[in-house]
């Protein structure tokens, strides 16, 4: 997940929120802040209790969405990569899910 400065804190928290609730949580979480963020925005991930691996990357300037999503996949070390923006909401299901379709159609390459 990539965040930048112009995020809506309380999205961004709502979003982080629907992760945590997840019926099955993601083995690892990546957060990639495109360029400096504002102080709510930093103290929301601060605080957030990700009970897995929990990688932060920081970008020292605003690259756009796509050249940070990409700094964020070539961190991950699973197969399989969920992509949420900053200010999405999951329904507590969603990765329970998408890995049953996984493990029932291994000849998949990308699910939504």
């Amino acid at each position: 997940m990539c965040v930048y400065a112009k995020e809506n804190p309380e999205h961004f928290a709502i979003c982080l929120d629907s992760i945590l609730a997840q019926t099955r949580l993601p083995d690892e979480f990546i957060i990639v802040k495109d360029g400096p963020l504002t102080d709510e925005l930093e103290n929301i991930i601060q605080n957030l209790q990700f009970p897995g691996e929990f990688i932060i990357i920081a970008l020292p300037e605003n690259v756009t969405q796509g050249p940070a999503r990409a700094e964020g996949v070539k961190a991950a070390k699973n197969e399989w990569i969920a992509i949420m923006d900053s200010d999405d909401i999951c329904r507590p299901d969603r990765l329970e899910k998408q890995l049953q379709m996984i493990e029932q159609n291994p000849e998949l390459g990308l699910i939504g």
